[in-house]
């Protein structure tokens, strides 16, 4: 992209100028597809749930609220079979809360007992 030491006529100076404006449009083009591929590379990398040295994480633990959504998701999906998957969660929450009151009442008389 260096500028010749002489450009003599309109038409040298027009096509100089084409010239580095389609260079430039280039490079810009092949920046921005370098970024969008390592950006795609970064996302595969989280995706994996890989760390820094390439092995994978462990996940987390699931809650308790998650625990007992998967143990009683199929018995609701039986017991009501005429439920959508919306009315389904709804139920199970319901359940869910008056299981975690029981859960807090026990363990308020397990502080008691000590």
């Amino acid at each position: 992209m260096d500028m010749p030491k002489e450009l003599n006529t309109k038409k040298e100076i027009d096509e100089y100028s084409k010239k580095i404006t389609k260079e430039i449009k280039e490079e810009a083009k092949n920046n921005k597809i370098e970024k969008a591929e390592k950006k795609k590379d970064d996302k595969k990398k989280k995706k994996n749930n890989l760390d820094e040295d390439g092995n994978e994480k462990p996940k987390r633990a699931l809650t308790k609220y998650q625990q007992y959504i998967r143990d009683n998701q199929q018995r609701i999906r039986d017991e009501f079979p005429e439920l959508s998957n919306t009315e389904r969660f709804s139920k199970l929450a319901e359940q869910w809360k008056a299981y975690k009151a029981t859960l807090e009442a026990a363990e308020a008389d397990d502080e008691d007992d000590e």
